[in-house]
């Protein structure tokens, strides 16, 4: 198992068990993830953004958030990575990646 893929298991409590229904949002977001897990970088941060921009209100816009500031640290990119965690502190200060 890849140390992304890793990093990312157990995030969201419950979410994604066999038998459970996806909402639209998490399907969506988990196919721009799958962008970043494929190491395509550039394109899963221009997806993630995108699904931020259209789902500011959803359960997994940290998530995102978090995403492309993993894509920037991966693409050695450190300032940006920076940048992209303090979005994340500043946007969703309640969520569990913030206070782990």
């Amino acid at each position: 198992m890849s140390w992304y893929v890793a990093s990312w298991i157990g995030r969201k409590r419950g979410q994604g068990e066999e038998g459970e229904k996806k909402s639209p949002d998490q399907i969506e977001y988990e196919q721009a993830r799958q962008l970043f897990i494929d190491g395509e970088l550039e394109k899963a941060i221009e997806e993630l953004n995108r699904f931020i921009e259209e789902n500011p209100k959803s359960e997994w816009a940290d998530d995102a958030q978090f995403d492309i500031a993993q894509c920037y640290e991966h693409m050695d990119e450190k300032e940006k990575a920076v940048q992209e965690y303090k979005k994340l502190m500043d946007k969703y200060p309640q969520s569990e990646l913030v206070s782990s």
